[in-house]
């Protein structure tokens, strides 16, 4: 089971992250992570902590930090035109 949030609000659902990551990619949600769906249009910042270390930042949100798998990097980066 995974949960959607929206804000501070959660909503469950019996769709698996795959189930999820295909119908929301068309709607400029990008995986970021194995556990994590992001909306690219929320999304602030990109953080590098170390070469190997990313972290996502929501716009308003600072205190919300999403982890960024190293493997789509260059996935994301290809998304944004970086």
């Amino acid at each position: 089971m995974s949960n959607i949030r929206i804000d501070d609000e959660y909503f469950p659902t019996d769709l698996t992250m795959n189930e999820l990551e295909d119908k929301l990619l068309k709607f400029g949600f990008f995986r970021c992570h194995r556990s994590y769906l992001v909306n690219l249009q929320h999304v602030s910042e990109l953080i590098s902590y170390s070469k190997n270390s990313y972290t996502l930042i929501l716009r308003g949100k600072p205190n919300v930090k999403l982890p960024l798998s190293r493997n789509r990097l260059e996935e994301l980066k290809q998304l944004i035109g970086f």
